[in-house]
Formats: C-alpha cells, sequence, structure tokens
C-alpha cells in the first residue's frame, strides 16, 4: 500500500518509521542500490480446509504433507522480483492494522551488500508507517 500525503489536511500522516533486518528467502540477483524504493505487499492467507467431506476426498499424503498457513506475513519485493518476506516479529503486529485498513507502509533499502543476494545476506530497510 502506498502513501500518498497530497490529500486533504496532510492525510495520511506519518506515523513513525522502523527499521529491519529481513533476509532474502532465495537467492536472486538482485542489485538494491542505498535509497530504492521496495515494495511491500501483504501475503494471502488462506484458510485451511474443513473438517468433513472435504477431507475424506483427499489422499493421506496431501494431510501430511500439508503446511500450516500463516497468516502475518508480509513479502518485500524491488521491481516485480520477490526478494523475501519481513521478520515475523514485525509482521505479527502491522499484518492487523493493514486488513484494518489503519496503516499504509512503504519502505526503502538502506543497506544491501551485494548484487547476488543469498539466505544468510541482511537487507536493512526502513519501513515507513502512514495513518490512514
Amino acid at each position: 500500500a502506498i502513501a500518498k500525503n497530497n490529500s486533504k489536511n496532510g492525510w495520511p500522516k506519518l506515523m513513525g518509521h522502523v527499521t529491519v533486518v529481513a533476509y532474502p528467502s532465495r537467492t536472486v540477483k538482485c542489485h538494491l542500490a542505498a535509497n530504492c524504493k521496495i515494495d511491500l505487499v501483504r501475503g494471502q492467507y488462506q484458510k485451511p480446509t474443513p473438517t468433513g467431506a472435504r477431507r475424506r476426498q483427499q489422499p493421506k499424503i496431501a494431510s501430511i504433507t500439508r503446511k500450516k498457513a500463516n497468516k502475518h506475513t508480509i513479502r518485500f519485493k524491488h521491481k516485480g522480483c520477490d526478494l523475501g518476506r519481513l521478520p515475523l516479529q514485525i509482521a505479527r503486529w502491522l499484518c492487523p492494522l493493514l486488513d484494518a485498513e489503519a496503516i499504509h507502509i512503504t519502505s526503502t533499502c538502506i543497506y544491501s551488500p551485494k548484487a547476488k543476494l543469498t539466505p544468510v545476506d541482511q537487507i536493512v530497510l526502513d519501513v515507513a508507517i502512514h495513518l490512514n
């Protein structure tokens, strides 16, 4: 969600900034320069399938390999390239506010080590939180 500060009375208003250390989910060839814009996208949450008739139709192996759904996910992207997700400690309190449309968030890259990012490289992001 992108915050625009040209509406009436200066809304949405800047609430503050949070500095976040995030890690890429996989190896990516994507150079992040200092002060480049990073897109933050709310992850899609799908409720688990209900028990009963549907569960009986699925093979038994599917229930073993099914992953637990995570409803607190905020992905970060640069130029359409999915890089990773914000840490769970930050996403846990941002997601309910985003779902309630109480805030908008924007982000810029403060530090990225190199052009080829691996899952052990730290990416430092500045997340700006704007009240609606």
